[in-house]
């Protein structure tokens, strides 16, 4: 690791250099950038180059409409979509996304004092790209440079956030707005960033530092929060000039409502520490949490001559380890805590923790052991995430053969019209054949990772004409691209009796007309 020479002290801030020549520097921080880039090219590979459909990127090629992000408060999707054509591209947008990615994830480890080049920086920075959780963001296909560019935005607007001075503040502001405008989840990306940026500076301070160290971070840690309120006023304004209105999503009633949510947020956030995903099985959640203990500890021993310090440094750890579920104090989740797309920050924390269990472990033997210890936890994500990209595609393939199937079937209807337009209703789930191969050799998790990578099919009920199209079909259909009727549809056909005397795919009466309708009788789900 480079070493730090500390070469500026204003009372206000102070900033660490590496030695070494700035050309060189640069240089190996381009390198470090491109070797974390190559390896999470490589780990997530299949979704680069197989485009894996799912019951949301079936609408190929073309984005749905630009609205649809506006309306969910994320008016920064048609900005970015400008990048990828407007469209869901297979290679560009994943690449496009892994390179937003990887540039925040090295802004992030310069913030916590990381320069150059060299094994710890690419263990921690892989740590985070291969994150299981970072999945999530490759799955949504056509929004995946959006939901990265909100890494981006985490990055830099913490980057302003800990400047002392007012002008970086401001544009950390206007950074925090466009992480909000991007994917709100990833603000909890900027609170780790903070934190571990404050965690770091104090630690570097050393055993005997100074009461004005704390006040330092104290007051970092201020300015920090004052640019996250103002740029949570700013994204509160501009949805009003886009005439948005998050009512439903952002749900807190007063401030009992707030103290409520507050606990359990905490429950969460600790909870989730433990708990087992398809992706991050119990042996990987316990190499995590002995990893954090072993950073904060290393950090909180580096502080160990003041007392004031301690706290604080514990303080933080702890904040930190709460700011994993932050949108979730002003955002009811709607299900589980646990979905990736909203813990994107688990990545963070867990770089934090790899890079912090190196940088203050001691030269020497241990620091070589904990280096090759954490890489080899990089590895093991590395093989979480190639084999969830397997099974997607082997269900993909699974799934498509079920509806060229079912496709036949319809088109063998004796009571088929094809001069007549009809409305397809699918009543029940495809078969769990994803959940049930992610759960093989008998693995038990104690919750889904994704409920739409985890159980999803490679149609939803809203999107089951594109995929008979997609797949030939002579049949003409009323809907197309999404039917927001179709769950209403499929109980009005429950409750009417018609499935009475039916029984659920494969028996021959499970796909019949029924008026203006085809109905696929698929499941009793």
């Amino acid at each position: 690791m480079p070493k730090r020479k500390q070469t500026q002290r204003n009372g206000r801030d102070f900033v660490y250099k590496s030695s070494g020549e700035t050309k060189l520097l640069q240089r190996q921080t381009v390198l470090a950038f491109v070797t974390c880039f190559a390896v999470s090219a490589l780990v997530y590979s299949i979704f680069i180059f197989h485009q894996l459909l799912n019951d949301h990127a079936i609408k190929l090629p073309w984005l749905p409409s630009l609205s649809e992000q506006v309306g969910h408060g994320r008016w920064m999707g048609p900005v970015i979509s400008v990048l990828h054509y407007g469209a869901d591209l297979p290679v560009f947008n994943p690449l496009l996304g892994l390179a937003m990615a990887c540039l925040a994830i090295i802004v992030t480890i310069r913030l916590w004092g990381g320069n150059g080049f060299g094994a710890p920086i690419i263990v921690a920075g892989s740590a985070m790209s291969l994150f299981p959780t970072a999945m999530a963001f490759l799955y949504y296909s056509w929004i995946t440079p959006m939901m990265f560019a909100s890494w981006l935005f985490a990055a830099a607007a913490a980057a302003g956030a800990v400047h002392a001075n007012w002008r970086w503040n401001a544009a950390g502001a206007v950074a925090v707005t466009l992480v909000l405008a991007s994917y709100q989840a990833s603000i909890e990306v900027f609170l780790i960033i903070v934190a571990g940026t404050l965690i770091m500076r104090l630690a570097d301070a050393g055993p005997n530092l100074p009461a004005v160290e704390i006040q330092r971070c104290l007051i970092t840690g201020a300015r920090a929060a004052a640019v996250l309120v103002l740029g949570g006023l700013l994204y509160w304004i501009s949805l009003a000039a886009f005439d948005v209105n998050l009512n439903r999503a952002a749900s807190v009633d007063g401030i009992g409502t707030l103290a409520t949510r507050f606990t359990e947020v905490v429950q969460a956030a600790f909870q989730h520490l433990w708990l087992s995903q398809p992706d991050l099985l119990r042996p990987v959640k316990i190499a995590g949490l002995v990893l954090l203990a072993a950073a904060s500890g290393l950090t909180v021993y580096a502080v160990r001559g003041s007392a004031a310090a301690v706290a604080l440094m514990i303080a933080l750890w702890l904040a930190a380890i709460i700011a994993t579920k932050a949108i979730f104090l002003i955002s009811d989740p709607g299900g589980p805590f646990w979905q990736y797309r909203y813990n994107t920050s688990l990545a963070f924390l867990t770089g934090m923790s790899v890079w912090a269990a190196i940088r203050y472990c001691p030269r020497g033997v241990l620091r070589t052991s904990v280096i090759s210890a954490c890489a080899l936890l990089v590895v093991v994500f590395a093989q979480a995430d190639l084999a969830r990209q397997s099974i997607m595609l082997r269900a993909q393939q699974h799934d498509m053969a079920l509806a060229n199937r079912v496709l036949f079937r319809i088109e063998s209807l004796a009571d088929l019209d094809r001069s007549k337009t009809y409305d397809l209703v699918r009543v029940g789930r495809y078969p769990m054949f994803r959940w049930r191969m992610l759960r093989g050799h008998g693995m038990q998790v104690d919750a889904m990772g994704d409920a739409h990578m985890d159980m999803g099919e490679v149609s939803a009920l809203w999107v089951d004409e594109d995929v008979l199209e997609l797949l030939g079909s002579s049949v003409r259909f009323q809907q197309s691209g999404f039917d927001p009727a179709a769950s209403q549809k499929a109980r009005a056909l429950r409750e009417s009796g018609a499935l009475d005397d039916r029984q659920p795919w494969p028996h021959a009466s499970s796909v019949f007309i029924e008026g203006d309708m085809i109905v696929v009788y698929m499941s009793d789900h």
